[in-house]
């Protein structure tokens, strides 16, 4: 008996032919949960494996850097051998490997900076103050988002004024060129400028060009439908001259246009590489067929958008629910009853459920409810560890010792802890090194000999400047030893942290630990590593390699975070009119398309079961809104059924009050049959439970008295929606909600 083959056996007849495509261009439409991940990590084993490539000749290019650590752990195993080192990168990993190796075609130095979102504001900040220019009236984050068009549009100050002709902003074009200067000066780069310099110096530069075409030999895009101008423009240069590019993606789940993505890379494609071979993976390892159903029939409704259909032979499975809730603190009640229920009955983890919302500000009514109720959960964000105020600081301090030039970073730290080094003497301080035409790190010391200082700036910047010094000697010690060193030299934690003596203080500490434990592993992941590489990966780190789920909890996430994941169970909540689809997006056809993938993300999250809610009031931003359901609901086919739009659940466990009371009625009639726990033994009360009526007064041992005003469920799982006294309606499983009847 032969053996196996691990990279072709456990491939479904498409993956196998992505797998073994031969030379030229290819584009793979790999639809939610089709095995995207091993698709691209088997082609990369069988081109090494199987036709003879060798793993630096291969660039794969992604959008996370877990993404890329993944594939690369992957492609190891499935060749065997654990030194292949094919380069797998971000794109803004690759832009930067590339502007390190030719640094010297570029006005930088090898040791730049790279500024993230945060940082980019704050240089925006210091333009409109050298140019005495308002920021309450010229946002820096309106600013920040139009230099992020140009740059991903691969347009310079010059480019963008002229793209604009008559209609440009002189004032945009003015601050635009000051911020390209500050970047210049502080020897360093923004996030646009890690694709936009590596596309221009690709472009004007014959020798650097056929330097980088001849490197690698097969291109792999992941995730094409997110790409840019600029990162399309970036790939089609790099596969020009050999023209073995694999882009992989789904035209269905793009989501990220107000990010820059541009869905068009996708879907002409095959325009800028004739002959592409077109493969579709439709087969789904994730969801069942109900779930697949609906999420198509929405779906389909798009118009720009490739032909194609999952399916999955996970064909039993129960259809998407729909409740209508009364207000939006009834919609959360109905969803924590739900995964009560599900707890209870099926073993269900409120860890394996998730709920998904369209906008941020749906989560404060969730919170309050599952708070009260005591229902554990996290709140899945993209701002998180890295932004938190003590490891910025960490990292600016790093910074300088990497690159001085970095007189944003050096702004930051320069008097935290507090070291009596005020505006002023700061602002003297950088007054002088532009004179001198030197960073600030470089003028100080000549300040300092100066004699232009007073006694107590004198004294401050000269601790400062001895400091400093004393961290450079650690300069090319393992990361982890460096900030042990700056937290000790600096007394970061007992001047910054403990002073504060207030809650956030255990925090702060908690998250110090956690950045010291980042820098270990980075350690042994690398022997000797220069701490420039370290400040560069985390630097580079996206919003969803720091998106963190909980197992123990339920995670509550925007759709857009929730891209990538998959739960168990799904909960879209607020799936309403002027929510999902957006308000914006009501005259614009684009829009609404994206919206309508954003829903179909959020479906085809969901493994085993779905729950979507709406709410008829809501209130949102202060205001409250009367509403209709979303109309992707009745794309999906889930508001046939009149209960949907009468406040009940439409699913199997609910129907209308009149259809749930007959049936339970008839049942009862037929069979006396007991009814179990999830445990599988008898339970009386269960057996009993069938026997409340609708309209019947009772009493619960926490809430008191209350009425029956529904019975939805099944015979296995009877539950009833009660009205309190004192806490209002509530659903209950009665099969545990120890009800006493009130004559």
């Amino acid at each position: 008996m032969s053996e196996s083959d691990p990279i072709l056996d456990p491939l479904n007849e498409k993956q196998r032919e992505a797998v073994t495509h031969g030379e030229g261009s290819l584009l793979v439409f790999a639809g939610a949960g089709s095995g995207k991940t091993r698709t691209i990590t088997h082609r990369i084993a069988h081109l090494i494996r199987d036709r003879g490539v060798a793993p630096y000749e291969i660039l794969g290019v992604t959008f996370t850097n877990k993404a890329a650590a993944e594939m690369q752990e992957r492609a190891r195993k499935l060749v065997g051998e654990t030194n292949i080192q094919p380069e797998l990168r971000t794109f803004h990993s690759f832009g930067v490997r590339l502007l390190s190796e030719e640094v010297n075609a570029l006005k930088r130095e090898r040791n730049f900076s790279i500024y993230d979102d945060r940082d980019q504001l704050a240089v925006l900040k210091e333009c409109l103050k050298q140019l005495k220019l308002d920021p309450k009236q010229i946002k820096p984050r309106t600013l920040a988002g139009r230099i992020n068009y140009a740059k991903d549009n691969l347009m310079y100050p010059r480019q963008y004024a002229e793209e604009q002709g008559k209609d440009a902003d002189e004032q945009f074009y003015t601050i635009y060129k000051t911020y390209e200067k500050i970047l210049l000066s502080n020897n360093a780069f923004d996030f646009g400028d890690l694709i936009l310099r590596p596309v221009k110096l690709l472009q004007e530069n014959e020798t650097v060009r056929n330097r980088w075409q001849l490197r690698f030999q097969h291109l792999l895009v992941d995730e094409f439908q997110d790409t840019n101008p600029a990162q399309f423009e970036l790939a089609h240069l790099l596969a020009e001259k050999h023209g073995n590019i694999v882009a992989v993606g789904d035209d269905d789940q793009s989501i990220y246009s107000w990010r820059g993505a541009d869905i068009s890379n996708i879907l002409n494609f095959e325009k800028y590489f004739p002959n592409t071979k077109t493969v579709r993976l439709e087969r789904n390892y994730r969801s069942t067929q109900p779930i697949l159903e609906a999420a198509h029939a929405v779906i389909k409704n798009n118009s720009h958008r490739k032909d194609k259909k999952l399916w999955t032979d996970k064909s039993e499975g129960r259809k998407p629910e729909v409740y209508a809730a009364r207000n939006d603190y009834k919609e959360a009640e109905y969803v924590l009853e739900t995964i009560r229920l599900l707890e209870k009955m099926q073993g269900v983890s409120p860890g394996d459920c998730a709920v998904f919302f369209r906008v941020n500000a749906q989560t404060r009514v969730f919170e309050e409810v599952f708070t009260r109720e005591n229902m554990p959960y996290v709140i899945v964000s993209s701002v998180g560890f890295y932004e938190r105020m003590e490891i910025k600081d960490l990292l600016a301090y790093l910074k300088i010792l990497v690159n001085p030039a970095d007189d944003h970073s050096l702004s930051r730290i320069i008097n935290q802890p507090s070291r009596g080094i005020g505006e002023k003497t700061e602002a003297a301080l950088m007054e002088y090194a532009a004179a001198q035409e030197a960073s600030g790190l470089e003028a100080l010391p000549l300040l300092l000999e100066s004699g232009q200082l007073t006694g107590r700036a004198h004294n401050a910047l000269s601790k400062f400047y001895q400091l400093y010094n004393q961290l450079q000697e650690y300069n090319d010690q393992p990361p982890l030893k460096v900030i042990e060193k700056v937290l000790e030299k600096s007394r970061y934690i007992e001047k910054v942290v403990e002073k504060k003596d207030d809650h956030t203080a255990e925090s702060r500490l908690e998250n110090i630990e956690e950045l010291k434990r980042v820098a270990a592993d980075f350690g042994e992941e690398n022997p000797d590593p220069p701490l420039a590489d370290f400040v560069e990966e985390i630097t580079l780190l996206t919003d969803m390699d720091t998106t963190e789920t909980e197992a123990t909890a339920v995670n509550l996430m925007t759709l857009h975070a929730a891209k990538g994941l998959e739960f168990e169970v799904v909960f879209m909540a607020g799936m309403e009119e002027g929510l999902l689809p957006h308000r914006n997006s009501e005259f614009d056809p684009e829009r609404k398309e994206e919206e309508r993938r954003l829903c179909y993300v959020g479906f085809t999250r969901a493994k085993k079961r779905l729950y979507c809610s709406w709410s008829r009031k809501r209130r949102l931003y202060g205001t409250e809104r009367q509403n209709h359901p979303s109309p992707f609901l009745r794309e999906a086919g889930l508001l046939d059924e009149p209960s949907a739009l009468h406040g009940v659940d439409s699913g199997r466990r609910g129907r209308a009050f009149n259809q749930s009371r007959k049936r339970s009625k008839r049942k009862m009639k037929k069979k006396s049959k007991k009814i179990t726990t999830a445990s599988g033994k008898s339970n009386a009360g269960s057996r009993a439970a069938l026997n409340y009526e609708v309209g019947e007064i009772i009493k619960h041992p926490k809430f008191g008295r209350g009425k029956i005003v529904a019975i939805q469920g099944s015979e296995s799982s009877p539950t009833a929606s009660i009205k309190f006294d004192a806490v209002g309606e509530k659903r209950l499983a009665l099969a545990y909600a120890h009800l006493e009847k009130i004559s």
